[in-house]
This record gives structure tokens, C-alpha cells and sequence, in this order.
């Protein structure tokens, strides 16, 4: 009697942030182009010192920063979408705080004391904005009370950003995604060799128009939870930071998948309060850097529990368009002790009208730092480094690809990830 031959599957988790629809092929959204958008967006004609919110709020965030905001170059690595999303955050826990301090009881104003949770290096920002804020809701609904305006804002902000993904997401015939489900996740990564664990960090659920990966939820949109749990050997796609299809408006902590993004910016709903109990305006992304405030609502924390679950028994982790600038994304990266492939794509930029003579400019080193931080990777000197398309740590464990994701990565990869 011949026994049946056992294949043990081996599990990589793939990890994709902005940078994977940077490249030509995909078309996606890009930060820079969100944040023009943003800054250009009329709200109701409201304006702040003169200036669409959006504008305004950049404006205030460079000169906070110390960065000339005149021009389209400023570094939006510093100042962007996300930047102003952040601010309005703090605006409004600071805002809808002190206003709830104001109004309460003196026997209960230690428990609603307003800088709880709040950056102190945003403090200083929010006095200099209150004043034109205050006009601003005095002139729109005549009261002075700033966080209702602040809410309002937000909520076109972020219904603008869902908005303007669903168009991209919508595509069912994206070169990038339809290479990447065909070539990369068919041939290279194939079923019976491989379980693939997906995770990204952005917005959008592309990959479910092109593979059947379990995405946390059943075909009514409910949120299975012990299969999140249990289940870490089935192929998925998790959004860590929300999705533009998840609706948020039965309950902040009752998440469901529907067939259409929602009208955020019509709709008014309480906050709820942050782990370090700070107002938050609920939201089906997380945008701005308070992410990990949010970390206690589901499914953030399903996803969340199944990523650190999964870094850990990977026997490959793969970041594709990741600049590693999540904190608590990077504490769980750092749990591998196996190969690590980092897939980043480096735009030469012009310098005085010239091209550089080499299309790697301190993005590629800058990335490299941070993989040696948080692997705690020695690399070799910057000539061995860059004479190729990758390069490796000493040790060969930690590799860094910079030409983006694409065919020439996919037919490379046997080699890379050896």
C-alpha cells in the first residue's frame, strides 16, 4: 500500500502599504494627490482666515513643521493627508473636552478633564487656530462652540478620501492587480505551496474582485470573529486600518461589510472615547496617526491579534510599498526571526531641472534604517548595496527590492527570497 504523500505548506504573510499602487501599472491614489485634493475641498463655503479649510490646515501645519508650504514640493512625508487628519483628532478631543469640563459639574470635572490624551506639541497649534475656528462656526451656525465644525470637517475629509478610493477600487480590470493576482500569487506563490497571508494597510479591498481570500466577513457583511481568531491557515485579506466598505454607523464597535461606501459626510454620529479615553469621531478608516486609539474597536483588533499571530510562525514576511511608519506595525514585524523582503519603490526626483545621474536618493537609505532598527540588520557599504536592483543585511536575512512591485520583481523573486 503506497502512502499518500503529505505536503507541508510553507506560510508567508505579505504585508502592502501606499507604495504598492504607486507604480504605473496600478494607477492607484496617491498621498500626494489626496493631500492637493484635501487642501482644494469647499465645504459649505466655509472658509478659515480666508482659506479652505483644507488649505488652511496645511498652511498651519508647515509653518508648525518649519516648511514652506508655497509650493506643490513641500515634503509630504512630514505634511500631508494624514497630517491634517491627525490635527483635526486632536482638535476635536481637545475641543469637545474642554467644552464637556466647561459644562459639567464641579464634582465631576476631574473625570472630564480636557487635556487628557492630548499632545501637548498640539496644544500650542489648537490655540493658534481657536480664533479663526471660533469665527468660523459663529459665521456658519452662529454658535461658538468650535467641535461640531471640527467633526464636520472631518467627516467631508474622510468621506472625500473613501470616495475617491471607491473609484480606483472599483476597477475590475487594474493591469498592476490583475499581474499581481496572476503572475505573483498563481505561479510564484501557488496554492499548494503556500499559505498567503495578506495585510494591508490601506483603504481599499482590490483584491477581493481578483481572488476569493477571506476577508473577515460573510456574505451579509457580518464580521465572523472566531475565524479570524482560529482559522490562520487559510489564504486572507485584512485591512488593519478599515476599508472603505465597512459602515461604522450601527455602532462603533459593530463593524459591517456593505456593497457600497457610505455618505459619511451626511451622516452626524457621538463620538466614542479612545484607549486613553479621548473623544474620537468613529470612522471606517483609520486615518491620521491616533491608530492605535482605535485598536479596541472591531475588527481592528481581530486583524490585529492575527497579523502578530501570524509575523510570528511565517516562514517569510514580504512588505510591499511599506515606508515603516507605524510604530506599532513595526513592534510586530520585529517578532520575525525569518527572512524578511522588503518591496519599496524609490522615484529618482529632479534636482534643478536635471535628472540625478542615480535613480536612489536618501528614500533608499532612509529606508534601510529603519529595516536596521527593527530587525536589527547590519547591511554592507552603500556601493555592495546598490550595484543591483536589491540588495541584503550581512547575514543575508533582511532583503530590500526598489524598483516597486511588478513583473520585473516577480521574475526575480526566486532569487530574492532564497
Amino acid at each position: 500500500m503506497t502512502k499518500k504523500k503529505i505536503t507541508i505548506k510553507k506560510k508567508i504573510t505579505i504585508l502592502t502599504g501606499a507604495g504598492f499602487t504607486s507604480t504605473d501599472s496600478f494607477a492607484g491614489v496617491e498621498t500626494a494627490s489626496l493631500t492637493d485634493e484635501l487642501r482644494t475641498l469647499s465645504i459649505h463655503s466655509i472658509t478659515l482666515g480666508g482659506l479652505m479649510p483644507g488649505e488652511y490646515l496645511y498652511r498651519k501645519l508647515c509653518r508648525h513643521y518649519g516648511l514652506e508650504a508655497t509650493t506643490p514640493a513641500t515634503r509630504t512625508d512630514v505634511v500631508n493627508f494624514e497630517t491634517i487628519i491627525h490635527f483635526l483628532e486632536e482638535l476635536y478631543a481637545f475641543q469637545s473636552s474642554r467644552h464637556s469640563f466647561d459644562s459639567c459639574d464641579a464634582s465631576d470635572r476631574t473625570r472630564n478633564y480636557p487635556f487628557k490624551g492630548i499632545k501637548p506639541a498640539f496644544l500650542e497649534l489648537s490655540a493658534v487656530v481657536e480664533a479663526d475656528f471660533k469665527r468660523a462656526s459663529e459665521d456658519f451656525n452662529s454658535e461658538s462652540i468650535i467641535y461640531p465644525l471640527v467633526s464636520m470637517i472631518y467627516r467631508y475629509f474622510i468621506h472625500h478620501i473613501t470616495h475617491k478610493l471607491e473609484a480606483f477600487n472599483s476597477n475590475e480590470r487594474n493591469a498592476g492587480m490583475e499581474l499581481f493576482s496572476n503572475d505573483f500569487l498563481s505561479i510564484r506563490l501557488q496554492e499548494s505551496d503556500y499559505t498567503r497571508r495578506i495585510y494591508t494597510l490601506n483603504y481599499d479591498n482590490w483584491l477581493v474582485r481578483y481572488r476569493s481570500f477571506f476577508d473577515g466577513f460573510d456574505e451579509d457583511g457580518r464580521l465572523i470573529g472566531s475565524k479570524i481568531f482560529s482559522d490562520t491557515n487559510c489564504d486572507c485579506h485584512y485591512n488593519l486600518h478599515g476599508c472603505i466598505y465597512w459602515d461604522t454607523f450601527i455602532d462603533p464597535d459593530r463593524v459591517r461589510k456593505e456593497a457600497k461606501v457610505a455618505n459619511y459626510a451626511g451622516q452626524v454620529q457621538s463620538s466614542d472615547n479612545g484607549l486613553n479615553r479621548e473623544p474620537l469621531i468613529p470612522t471606517p478608516i483609520i486615518s491620521g496617526y491616533n491608530k492605535m486609539q482605535r485598536m479596541k474597536y472591531s475588527p481592528f483588533l481581530h486583524f490585529y491579534y492575527a497579523f502578530q499571530k501570524d509575523i510570528i510562525e511565517s516562514d517569510l514576511i514580504l512588505t510591499i510599498g511599506y515606508g515603516f511608519g507605524d510604530t506599532h506595525v513595526n513592534n510586530l514585524l520585529s517578532l520575525s526571526t525569518k527572512t524578511i523582503v522588503a518591496c519599496n519603490h524609490f522615484v529618482a526626483q529632479p534636482k534643478d531641472g536635471k535628472p540625478p545621474i542615480k535613480p536612489f536618493t536618501e528614500d533608499i537609505y532612509q529606508c534601510r534604517h529603519e529595516l536596521t532598527n527593527i530587525f536589527e540588520a547590519e547591511f554592507p557599504d552603500d556601493y555592495y548595496f546598490l550595484k543591483k536592483d536589491w540588495g541584503e543585511s550581512k547575514d543575508g536575512r533582511v532583503r530590500l527590492w526598489w524598483k516597486g512591485i511588478g513583473q520585473e520583481f516577480y521574475d526575480n523573486w526566486d532569487e530574492i527570497s532564497i
